[in-house]
């Protein structure tokens, strides 16, 4: 018998046994076809499944920790393994801390209207759940999610340099900003389930927002969507969807001197938009805040510690992305404040983001008042093109 531990841990191995567990249910469900990612918490694997043996296949990711399991094929339970299971039972029963899938599976299940989270995904009569004559797997939990066609936001940002881009249009980042301030909003006010049973857009509710902050919100736990210009939403007409992942590190504490759970998650905004600004990478929120500098709002406003760095001018005056809407610069500074009490709140900063959406096309930014230098990359076959060559010819994602 081979306990594997995170250091010996062989996802080969593993693989045929979940394989075996989904070709022994004998319905045809399941096509287990690859790896997607292993990291030092989890696996994640990609599956085909199909409700009956009539139905159309669907794309979908099982997730699982890195426990320690059983592989090898002549394992026989013993005491020892009924021990463990009984000692499992009893931490639930308890109310022990949840692992992070535990604490994933139950804030994705509270978030599963929402259209910029990632949506899990039910599979009924689970084969990993059954009575079949196979080796345990070990497993104490797991997760079914929706799978996400278009890679990552880091994976998004490499081939658009790839492709030789220095920046992106206001246009497209606009957009995206309010992507990510739906996330926000989804995890302060999770929206009830609709009667038409579909992910809907979040908005702002009426009641007090929720302690959800997901405390992981960067380039790589944020994926690209598919696009769907006949949405008929206009902040999704020229670009595709973002929607968020892995919520393993996300907790839920209640307001304090130091910690505003809404305004965190808009300091983690501000990171990803500094990388998609500047399609560098840069974890801002690692940085230490000696490195924060001075930034005053437009027409003489307030005066604030920013952690903006990589989008404004140096003291030389240098602007490292003078294609940057002024707008823009402003809000991203500001959602990257130092001190969250000093940051917008959430429906400030999507109600800025609609207006620019609504109101900013590419005639506005051709307007000399706009101090545009390059308008010509606001225009929609600029941007057209620009998710012609990172998305639709682009390699197959493999994450």
């Amino acid at each position: 018998m081979s306990l594997i531990t995170p250091n010996d841990f062989r996802a080969e191995d593993f693989g045929d046994l979940l394989k075996a567990y989904f070709r022994n249910e004998g319905k045809d469900r399941f096509k287990f076809e690859r790896p997607i990612s292993e990291g030092a918490q989890g696996y994640t694997w990609r599956l085909r499944y199909r409700l009956t043996a009539s139905s159309s296949w669907k794309k979908i990711v099982l997730k699982h920790e890195r426990a320690p399991v059983r592989y090898d094929k002549d394992f026989v339970e013993t005491d020892e393994d009924v021990a463990r299971d009984a000692e499992t039972m009893d931490r639930i029963r308890r109310g022990g801390r949840e692992t992070e899938l535990e604490t994933e599976k139950r804030l994705l299940t509270s978030l599963q209207w929402a259209k910029h989270i990632c949506q899990i995904f039910a599979v009924p009569y689970d084969p990993l759940a059954s009575l079949l004559p196979l080796r345990p797997h070990r497993m104490d939990d797991w997760l079914y999610l929706e799978w996400i066609e278009n890679g990552t936001v880091r994976d998004f940002i490499g081939r658009v340099i790839d492709a030789g881009l220095a920046t992106l249009p206001n246009r497209v980042l606009w957009r995206f900003f309010l992507c990510l301030l739906r996330m926000t909003i989804a995890m302060a006010w999770p929206p009830a389930q609709p009667a038409y049973m579909r992910q809907r857009l979040e908005h702002v509710g009426d009641r007090p927002p929720g302690n959800m902050t997901h405390n992981d919100m960067h380039t790589l736990n944020i994926m690209v969507g598919a696009e769907d210009p006949s949405s008929g939403e206009y902040e999704h007409d020229i670009i595709p969807q973002l929607k968020l992942i892995d919520f393993g590190y996300a907790t839920e504490e209640p307001p304090r001197s130091d910690h505003d759970p809404v305004k965190d998650n808009i300091f983690q905004v501000g990171g990803v938009m500094a990388e998609l600004i500047t399609l560098q990478s840069q974890e801002v929120i690692d940085l230490p805040t000696e490195e924060a500098v001075s930034f005053t709002l437009q027409g003489g406003g307030e005066t604030f510690r920013t952690m903006a760095m990589s989008i404004l001018p140096d003291d030389q005056g240098q602007d490292p992305v003078p294609c940057l809407d002024s707008s823009l610069r402003t809000a991203i500074a500001s959602c990257l404040a130092v001190q969250h009490e000093l940051r917008p709140t959430v429906n400030t900063l999507t109600h800025i983001a609609k207006e620019a959406i609504k109101l900013r096309d590419a005639e506005w930014y051709a307007r000399p008042e706009s101090g545009h230098p390059n308008p010509a990359m606001e225009r929609d076959a600029y941007i057209d093109n620009i998710f012609q060559v990172s998305l639709r010819n682009a390699p197959v994602s493999t994450t």
